[in-house]
């Protein structure tokens, strides 16, 4: 058996975790109709237009020993079959999704 530890944003562990339920019996999952929530669509204000956010395709990785990142600068770490990549939480905060393959499994990074 093959071990993986990861660690993916917030934003992306309560997606997943809202679909396993919905497939399991224990709600319905997540909607794209606004009016399957109990909140109406007209309580929200979208800031920015839908896909305004460009994610990362490819991700570039360099050796750790060879980041500029200062020692207490925060990353978001991902482990998959003995492959590990760092994302840096200041450069998600301005991209936010990155899809990525690690460990030949692809994965969505989102912060």
């Amino acid at each position: 058996m093959q071990k993986a530890a990861l660690i993916i944003g917030i934003g992306g562990v309560l997606f997943l975790a809202a679909q396993f339920m919905g497939r399991l019996g224990f709600g319905s999952g997540l909607s794209n109709d606004p009016g399957d929530g109990e909140i109406p669509a007209a309580e929200f204000d979208q800031r920015i237009p839908r896909d305004a956010i460009t994610p990362i395709y490819s991700p570039k990785f360099i050796p750790a020993e060879r980041s500029s990142l200062n020692d207490d600068e925060m990353v978001l770490g991902v482990v998959i079959d003995g492959e590990a990549h760092a994302y840096s939480i200041t450069v998600l905060n301005r991209r936010e999704i990155v899809n990525d393959v690690v460990g030949g499994i692809p994965i969505l990074v989102t912060w």
